[in-house]
């Protein structure tokens, strides 16, 4: 009763079958399989006219089924501070991770994507990857021409050097390389380690939280414990909003009024400018809350360090010495940057 009071009270004049879908995942990511049970009757309730709200229910009616008995998300720490040097041979900020104690596979971590991923449909098979019957079809937002396969499992358990999470949700595809690993880990598993640092050479996890650091140039919102990626706010001609901030992305996406654009423009992130400007190729992106586009890894470079506090939903920058001005010049070649010192 109490789901459906809050069901409805977020429905009213909002897209239904968005926030529905909304709720689902956010179950989804916890294993709270009784919940989306729960979900599914009330729509089977409320809107017997709807097709496909209808076929949705049925959906999840047979992923609740599929997930009795399946425990929620837990981790375990076996030391505070975890520090790891990534692997960037692809471009990619990748580690090595154990999943169910049978395979040292690479995982690159994705702050912008939406959920843990097996990216082969053969390897979950080889680590007895609990799988569950909800297949569906999506277009990748970075080449909306791909189509993948993906359904919903459950790894038993993925350890990081001094980390171990259990019963973790992932969705496994039937095969997409052009990552060139194994899998990704994404934002909602990030979040739930409190804590982390980016830099160039290296990415550590800590417990408890630190202090914000002093040297930050700027500190700024990074979504909501319980949401599925971190949203940065920027400023483009005065307007404000915000992009997510994607480290497993190889590029920008910008609303469309910018990408047919012949002149660049500035873009305001707390304390630093940026030019941007040349050739965009319009994407379909869905927004997720407020957010209209993806700030990609790129961007990465124009700072020392990028500290991810998950658990007061905030990120301190630390720009390199003496930088307040980044250059993006883009074409249909990869990105080059210019950085002004």
């Amino acid at each position: 009763i109490i789901l459906e009071k809050c069901i409805d009270e977020e429905l009213k004049g909002n897209n239904v079958s968005y926030l529905l879908d909304k709720k689902y995942y956010l179950m989804v990511m916890q294993n709270k399989y009784d919940e989306i049970e729960r979900m599914a009757c009330y729509i089977d309730r409320r809107w017997q006219e709807d097709s496909v709200l209808m076929k949705k229910a049925a959906c999840w009616h047979q992923v609740a089924k599929a997930g009795k008995g399946i425990r929620p998300v837990s981790f375990r720490r076996e030391k505070d501070v975890v520090k790891i040097a990534p692997d960037t041979s692809n471009g990619y900020m990748m580690i090595n991770a154990d999943i169910n104690q049978k395979k040292d596979a690479r995982f690159i971590i994705d702050t912008g994507m939406m959920s843990s991923t097996i990216l082969s449909r053969k390897l979950a098979n080889q680590i007895n990857v609990h799988m569950l019957p909800d297949s569906v079809f999506f277009n990748n937002a970075i080449n909306p021409d791909a189509t993948y396969s993906r359904q919903l499992g459950v790894v038993d358990s993925l350890h990081i050097d001094g980390i171990t999470f259990y019963n973790l949700p992932v969705w496994v595809y039937d095969e997409v390389k052009e990552y060139e690993c194994d899998g990704i880990i994404g934002s909602p598993d990030l979040i739930r380690l409190e804590y982390m640092e980016l830099s160039r050479d290296s990415i550590i996890f800590r417990y408890p939280v630190p202090e914000g650091d002093k040297e930050a140039n700027f500190t700024m919102g990074a979504g909501v414990k319980g949401e599925r990626c971190i949203c940065m706010p920027y400023i483009i001609d005065g307007h404000r909003s915000s992009f997510i901030l994607d480290t497993g992305s190889n590029g920008f996406m910008f609303p469309p009024q910018y990408t047919g654009r012949k002149e660049g423009f500035f873009m305001e992130i707390g304390e630093m400018n940026i030019w941007v400007e040349g050739k965009f190729k319009p994407h379909d992106f869905a927004s997720h809350k407020d957010s209209h586009g993806i700030l990609g890894r790129p961007i990465l470079k124009s700072f020392e360090r990028l500290c991810f506090n998950f658990h007061d939903a905030h990120v301190d920058y630390i720009l390199k010495p003496d930088v307040n001005h980044t250059e993006y010049h883009f074409d249909d070649s990869p990105v080059e940057i210019n950085t002004i010192e």
